[in-house]
């Protein structure tokens, strides 16, 4: 699906506990941890105080319990280009030109389970439990991103991430 910016309330980023150090991530809060974006013409959507969700899939390993939800956060600025992340478990994938962005993360004490996002009415047509299997930003529309604000209110925080340019 063709997304414009109006259609953007907020965005899902995913990752794989097993691509990607959740909990590195988590020790090394506050220092500046970019996250990566597939290159698609999304990128250029994204844009400073955008609202974002970290989605954690696959086994959940090291974010807390199974996939989910484990933070919360904005976009401090536009993405960038960068070749480097060091929470990349696997050498080959961060040693990748690709774009990236900065996020302040706040991750939840626990993850909020795929399973309520499904059960939650709201999030009926959220693109993520759609196409699981899409890059990259995943969008969020506006009655989305009022329920996952409403599902993650309830859950207390943990640690502040914030990742940089």
């Amino acid at each position: 699906m063709t997304i414009s910016r109006i259609d953007v309330a907020g965005w899902i980023l995913r990752c794989r506990p097993d691509y990607w150090d959740v909990d590195e991530a988590r020790r090394r809060s506050p220092e500046p941890l970019p996250f990566s974006l597939q290159p698609t013409y999304r990128v250029a959507l994204v844009l400073s105080g955008d609202p974002v969700f970290l989605f954690i899939g696959g086994s959940g390993r090291g974010s807390g319990g199974g996939a989910g939800v484990a933070a919360v956060g904005s976009v401090d600025g536009p993405p960038k280009e960068s070749i480097t992340s060091e929470l990349w478990l696997n050498p080959e994938q961060g040693n990748k030109s690709r774009p990236y962005v900065s996020v302040q993360w706040t991750f939840l004490a626990e993850p909020i389970p795929r399973r309520e996002l499904v059960d939650t009415w709201d999030l009926r047509h959220l693109e993520l439990l759609r196409v699981p299997r899409a890059l990259n930003p995943s969008l969020v529309q506006i009655g989305e991103l009022r329920a996952l604000q409403r599902l993650t209110s309830h859950a207390a925080s943990v640690k502040h991430l914030s990742t940089a340019d």
